[in-house]
């Protein structure tokens, strides 16, 4: 099984992609946030809000096929 992980904003350049496809089979968002932070060390992940299609994800939340995963940072404004 395949998901999609997107990265938006400055975390796409610290990436130096906007997507890649990461095989999953019963992981976890957390399981797949693991490896993307041994990948992507640049991306300071404490920081970082996640979703799943769309919708902000529990880290527990197991990914199913065609997952879009979201990796963006925190916004403000005023």
């Amino acid at each position: 099984m395949k998901i999609t992980v997107k990265f938006f904003a400055r975390y796409r350049d610290l990436a130096g992609v906007s997507e890649i496809e990461v095989e999953v089979n019963g992981f976890t968002v957390d399981d797949v946030l693991m490896d993307l932070k041994k990948r992507f060390h640049r991306i300071p992940w404490d920081e970082a809000l996640i979703s799943v299609n769309h919708k902000y994800a529990d880290k527990k939340m197991t990914l199913k096929d065609g997952d879009i995963l979201s990796v963006f940072p925190q916004v403000s404004g005023g």
